[in-house]
């Protein structure tokens, strides 16, 4: 016992000199460091400095007062610490270290609520930190994130309580670890659930961000009743634009915009062409804000969705809605490159050339070279080991397209 206590006070002279040391640089520079900011080497090795000291007050007693008044001091500066540096996973992984530090001096029965507010904390780095395995950081975060709702109840604390649901819902969302039915309806509960508190007349930005987010798994979730989850899908977006407006919030109501788009383009009720003329409209519209200079992968990725909406439009405007196509699909390869984005690129090549092979204005068989041409590329991609699905799709379309040109040169 009695080394221990030594080796306790060791940590704590060692923590002491390095907090000294921060007092000393942070003095010197003549005015607060801004940390979310933080570029420079000497900026950051303040930080630094702060974790170091943070990780070895972890291990002192928590009654020595000395060890609760630095670690209180150091976190308050460690949750503000979001720096832009050249290694930013790396400073997500010091974030990780000092709030698990920090739980060893703040107990969940002593300080509760700042316990849960670090437990929040880890949570949103474990959810940042892209080192490691994806799925272990994320149920790692929805650990931290339940913790923290042992004191953020819906009764006594509801912000930070429907905040932290919308946390796990997030965590949830995202999660492929068992089954993944099971996590989007647990996420659907989670978001569900804050929505109790995030009203859209008291908190009508969080209640447009929690719609958008039930819309996001409502669009992805495979069950028994697929058309009810994209009409779910489809009022949350719409419910969510309420808010989003084009002037107020422009990327994310393209975003909005965009996934409308895709909840219509799937829908199987109704008019299926007035879908498909709904789905155009809602991808035209968010054309407005992801343009091709400022926003390039997400405007070829609408020009893609628009590509493959043209193709399924009505056969009384057919030609015309097949020129649309083949428009829309050259435009997304002038970002998805083979190089780049050689699955894209296939599946986009596979695609223009459908809409090559049943196009008849202007040359025929000029048309049909050009399809030919396209499902060539699709199966550079496409090869019988890596993608034997769609490479036999891919084939069969070239077979068909070489058999119509055999036929046309016949005639």
């Amino acid at each position: 016992m009695k080394n221990l206590t030594c080796l306790r006070n060791k940590r704590i002279c060692v923590a002491s000199e390095h907090h000294d040391r921060l007092g000393t640089i942070a003095a010197s520079s003549g005015k607060p460091i801004n940390y979310r900011f933080a570029r420079c080497r000497r900026e950051r090795e303040i930080v630094w400095f702060m974790l170091i000291s943070l990780t070895v007050l972890g291990y002192a007693t928590e009654h020595n007062d000395t060890a609760q008044d630095s670690a209180r001091s150091i976190k308050s500066q460690v949750a503000n610490f979001n720096m832009i540096t050249a290694d930013r996973n790396a400073d997500r992984q010091k974030l990780v270290a000092g709030y698990e530090a920090a739980l060893r001096v703040y107990n969940e029965k002593k300080f509760p609520l700042k316990w849960a507010r670090i437990q929040v904390d880890l949570g949103n780095a474990y959810v940042d930190l892209s080192s490691g395995n994806r799925n272990d950081n994320l149920q790692k975060a929805s650990i931290a994130y339940e913790a923290a709702l042992r004191v953020y109840t819906e009764k006594r604390y509801p912000i930070q309580w429907a905040t932290t649901r919308n946390n796990c819902g997030n965590v949830y969302a995202n999660l492929k670890l068992g089954g993944r039915q099971q996590n989007q309806q647990q996420a659907i509960n989670a978001y569900q659930a804050s929505l109790r508190i995030f009203t859209e007349r008291d908190f009508p930005i969080d209640w447009a961000a929690t719609q958008n987010n039930l819309g996001n798994v409502y669009l992805q979730l495979r069950n028994d009743v697929c058309y009810q989850n994209l009409q779910m899908a489809i009022a949350a977006y719409e419910a969510a634009l309420r808010v989003y407006t084009e002037k107020n919030f422009p990327t994310i109501w393209a975003k909005a915009q965009y996934n409308l788009g895709n909840a219509y383009s799937k829908f199987p009720l109704g008019n299926s062409q007035e879908n498909l003329h709904k789905a155009r409209t809602a991808y035209q519209t968010a054309l407005r804000v992801y343009n091709e200079s400022d926003f390039p992968v997400d405007w070829a990725k609408i020009q893609k969705s628009l590509g493959t909406v043209f193709l399924q439009l009505p056969r009384d405007r057919r030609q015309e809605n097949l020129q649309a196509a083949i428009a829309a699909y050259e435009s997304a390869l002038r970002v998805y490159s083979e190089k780049n984005y050689p699955l894209e690129w296939a599946e986009i090549e596979n695609n223009l050339g459908l809409a090559y092979k049943n196009f008849s204005i202007a040359d025929r068989r000029e048309n049909l070279l050009n399809a030919i041409f396209c499902f060539k590329n699709a199966l550079k991609i496409w090869t019988p080991h890596a993608y034997p699905k769609y490479h036999q799709i891919a084939g069969n379309n070239l077979q068909k397209t070489q058999k119509l040109l055999q036929n046309l040169a016949k005639k």
